[in-house]
């Protein structure tokens, strides 16, 4: 395989050229890149090369859920994982993932940007290293005022 990426030509090809790399990890990178290939989210079908270019260019999938020297532009999921984007590309990630800004700030997800990072939900100790890895500052005194994120209910089931 080479360096740019320019020869892959399945998705397995190109789970292993990013973990070749030092990249995500692998269910991510499959998870993206699937998703990537079977929508039309760059108005064209991707193939494993142009899902490469695409997660190069967009800064998505930097490394195994820890942001990139000097990357500030995200999401933190309440676990701690990072998912990196480039600059202005939050919702384009998260379109290409099936949610939306609401899924994700209702699942109490970190957004990180060069402004700082907004959550609506007390944030937890993983996302907290996150973000600091990030070089954002967390203000703790602002988090104590945020409201305690809980689970959604799972909806019922038929008729009881």
């Amino acid at each position: 395989m080479g360096t740019e990426g320019g020869d892959l030509e399945t998705v397995d090809e190109l789970v292993a050229f990013v973990a070749e790399r030092g990249g995500c990890a692998e269910e991510d990178v499959r998870r993206l890149a699937t998703a990537m290939m079977e929508g039309a989210h760059f108005g064209r079908e991707l193939t494993p090369e142009g899902c490469w270019y695409k997660i190069a260019e967009f800064g998505f999938l930097e490394r195994a859920g820890m942001p990139p020297d000097g990357a500030r532009w995200g999401w933190v999921t309440r676990e701690g994982k990072f998912w990196s984007s480039a600059y202005g590309a939050h919702e384009r990630l998260l379109g290409i993932l099936g949610l939306d800004v609401l899924d994700v700030e209702r699942a109490g997800w970190a957004r990180t940007s060069d402004r700082g990072v907004q959550c609506a939900y007390r944030m937890t100790r993983e996302q907290c290293r996150q973000v600091e890895a990030c070089g954002i500052l967390v203000d703790a005194a602002a988090e104590r005022l945020k409201p305690v994120w809980t689970p959604p209910e799972p909806a019922p089931s038929g008729p009881r």
